[in-house]
């Protein structure tokens, strides 16, 4: 699919996708200019959301539908409209919170949570905030899984239910020259995280960990496969 790339009114340089949320038959594509519809049964795109002040182009990093709203995290607040309404295209539909660079949006259970580009958490009730945690490195990844929050920096993962109580941690520390990159929980509650960095040896990072929630040890699954370590 070529739409995006050969939209006309669309510089080069914003053509960029950030990120794609599935809700009912709708794709909601992220994207540098503002949110695209991409509706599964008819292999099409539909309407394109230019969501930014006066209906301007505006970087949308992350798109989730949350009880009945489509959040949208964007590098000028979080902005959000009916996810039924019929007229999305119209910037007017679309209300914004804050004026900070939102980078990730993830709804755990019932909690709808934020990051921002000063490595700030936030639980987020429109309009306002609560801040959850300040971490020391920038926040590279949040992902979602079976009503826990995976935060991950390249010096940890951090694990947590909905009401953001920790029940896991993992440090890079622990593993020479190795930075993280990315984590994830399975449905089996397993707990994967990817690696990068050179080694001293040459070897580039771990590939990828892997643990449980049980258990404070880290199986390598690269080269290393048989290797443990309980920390």
């Amino acid at each position: 699919m070529v739409d995006i790339i050969d939209k006309p009114n669309i510089l080069p340089n914003l053509k960029k996708i950030n990120d794609f949320y599935l809700f009912e038959n709708i794709i909601y594509v992220s994207a540098d200019f503002g949110i695209s519809e991409y509706r599964i049964d008819d292999l099409e795109f539909g309407d394109t959301f230019f969501i930014g002040n006066n209906g301007t182009q505006l970087t949308v990093n992350e798109t989730v539908v949350f009880e009945n709203y489509i959040y949208a995290a964007t590098e000028s607040g979080i902005r959000r409209a009916l996810a039924n309404n019929p007229n999305l295209i119209d910037y007017q539909q679309w209300e914004t919170s804050s004026a900070a660079n939102f980078t990730e949006i993830d709804v755990v259970g019932n909690k709808l949570y934020t990051v921002t580009t000063s490595r700030r958490l936030f639980e987020h009730n429109f309009p306002t905030f609560t801040l959850k945690e300040i971490f020391l490195n920038k926040i590279l990844n949040v992902t979602s899984n079976n009503n826990n929050l995976v935060v991950t920096t390249e010096k940890i993962t951090k694990i947590t239910d909905s009401d953001y109580t920790e029940i896991g941690n993992f440090l890079a520390s622990n593993y020479e020259g190795a930075k993280f990159s990315n984590g994830i929980i399975s449905q089996e509650n397993e707990v994967f995280i990817g690696t990068k960095g050179f080694l001293t040896s040459g070897q580039e990072g771990y590939g990828v960990l892997k643990s449980t929630l049980s258990t404070n040890c880290l199986l390598y699954t690269s080269d290393a496969a048989d290797d443990l370590l309980c920390v």
